[in-house]
């Protein structure tokens, strides 16, 4: 029943704006931010991006600095990052000013860091934090929460840094957030440990990381609420990749299970990607029946939720985890191109750690597809990034490659030496399930050698872990490998007990590299 007035083309609206007086525009949007804030109060969540416009251009810097906050949340909790990007930096704008919001401005720099750090923008991330601890200082705050206020941003500039492989800065940030609490078990405190634990997990410590990680939990299931709920998932999905690196597959499960349950019942999505990528890889080294499938359906639905919310650090590493499962079915072009997404995504955010890890990675592609003189590259550039950020983590694995590597070009007393230190360095770090597959390598280098007694002891001892860790797949392989040094031997009957074995289980997982390899000797007995 009302006339409804538009303009035909936006250079005519533009004109029309520009020929009102700058007193008169500014008054004309104050009074639309009111009409809106009057006619709409029962629903005005739909209009606080519009209410942020209208008071800026009304330069009504209180309402304006408000309203791009709260619209900058709202962007931030739908995962629309650049939108959140652009209500944070307005809303800093406006409260500069404003007097007396040191608190808002607090906010801001939070929540720019957040997002920025989200999308692998780090070092504009850490600019924010850094701005937010000078900031503290001149806000109105109790002497507690300026201290757990200090505390917060310390832990996630530590969490930067450990993102960047900078494990040296993040050990000094984490003690420096430690200094502020004291013996307080606050929300703060317990996510302080469970970033220690991250960093002396990618360190090699696993003690230390057990024991940082646990004091995290028991601290976390004091609070309650929402918060202290979200501190215990994440601690436990945590203490579940440490054990996972640890070969304790069962702990493993149990761990991060519970972690996403509980992140369902919270309804946090990043969280339960996170717990759903390392229940994947439990699921995955386990080997059951049907586990693989089930890893490779909760890493497609963790990537799927980190594309959506622009979660580029965690795509990365699920991308990089897909591209392993590829790899132990025997596609190797699937697998090679998982893992260059990942290498490309690792690159752009400077993840010295997982550029590292698939450097190693791409090196078994190579070893797998009969080139070891060009995985030896690329596994001596793994080996040389990890000593550089002072990682020893995966160096084991790096070893026991090297060794595959050299092994096949028969240079026997390299691959002899790298095995030597692989299985050194995994007994070290009490990683079971390394030292079980080290020492098929080093059965593998006895074969190769004339040494069938040391061959035979070197990979019944990997047989041995390998079944009690119930991980399948590389009890498989063992398998095969005993079944060739007893086809050597020509034990025809217990070459083929050990042969019938492990083509039951290659079959079952679908590895079908391994299956094919298994079959041709299987063949050849004939």
């Amino acid at each position: 029943p009302d006339p409804v007035y538009l303009f035909h083309h936006i250079l005519t609206r533009e004109v029309a704006y520009e020929s009102l007086l700058y007193a008169d525009r500014r008054l004309l949007h104050r009074r639309i931010g009111k009409s809106i804030e009057q006619r709409w109060a029962g629903r005005l969540t739909e209009y606080w991006e519009i209410l942020a416009y209208h008071f800026t251009l009304a330069e009504e810097w209180g309402e304006a600095m408000e309203y791009h906050l709260k619209a900058g949340h709202k962007a931030r909790e739908m995962y629309a990052n650049d939108d959140a990007i652009h209500h944070y930096r307005r809303a800093l704008e406006a409260a500069g000013r404003v007097k007396g919001s040191e608190h808002r401005q607090l906010e801001a720099y939070e929540g720019l860091a957040e997002v920025l750090d989200t999308t692998g923008k780090y070092e504009e991330a850490l600019n924010y934090l850094h701005s937010a601890r000078q900031l503290v200082e001149r806000t109105a705050l109790s002497a507690e929460d300026a201290s757990r206020r200090h505390a917060e941003l310390c832990g996630r500039i530590a969490g930067i840094y450990e993102k960047k492989s900078d494990y040296d800065s993040a050990s000094t940030w984490l003690r420096e957030g430690l200094k502020y609490l004291g013996d307080r078990e606050s929300i703060e405190a317990a996510k302080i440990y469970r970033l220690g634990a991250g960093v002396y997990q990618r360190q090699g410590d696993y003690e230390k990381a057990i024991e940082w990680c646990t004091r995290s939990l028991l601290i976390a299931r004091k609070l309650d609420g929402r918060e202290g709920q979200a501190a215990a998932a994440r601690a436990e999905y945590l203490l579940g990749l440490i054990y996972y690196r640890l070969g304790d597959t069962a702990q493993t499960i149990q761990l991060c299970q519970e972690s996403l349950t509980t992140y369902e019942q919270l309804e946090d999505i990043t969280g339960a990607a996170q717990a759903s990528m390392n229940l994947a890889n439990a699921y995955y080294d386990r080997g059951a029946p049907g586990d693989w499938s089930r890893a490779i359906e909760y890493y497609l639905r963790a990537l799927e939720i980190t594309r959506k919310v622009g979660d580029v650090h965690h795509q990365a590493m699920i991308t990089l985890n897909l591209g392993s499962a590829y790899l132990d079915r025997g596609d190797l072009t699937q697998a090679s191109d998982y893992y260059r997404q990942s290498l490309e995504m690792c690159q752009e955010l400077g993840f010295a750690y997982a550029i590292a890890l698939l450097q190693n990675n791409l090196g078994v592609v190579a070893i797998r597809s009969g080139e070891p003189a060009r995985a030896l590259e690329m596994l001596k550039d793994s080996e040389a990034l990890f000593l550089r950020i002072g990682s020893t983590d995966f160096l084991p694995e790096v070893y026991r490659h090297q060794s595959e590597a050299h092994l096949s070009l028969r240079q026997l007393d390299e691959a002899m030496e790298y095995a030597r230190r692989s299985l050194k360095l995994a007994q070290e770090h009490q990683m079971r399930l390394e030292e079980g597959a080290t020492r098929r390598v080093l059965g593998q280098v006895h074969m190769a050698l004339g040494t069938p007694e040391q061959a035979r002891q070197e990979l019944e001892s990997s047989l041995a872990i390998l079944s009690e860790l119930n991980s399948r797949y590389e009890a498989a392989r063992t398998l095969f490998q005993l079944a060739r040094l007893y086809r050597q031997q020509e034990q025809f009957q217990q070459m083929n007990e050990h042969l019938g074995q492990a083509i039951a289980i290659f079959e079952d997982l679908g590895a079908q590299l391994d299956l094919a390899e298994a079959q041709a000797l299987a063949q050849s007995a004939i």
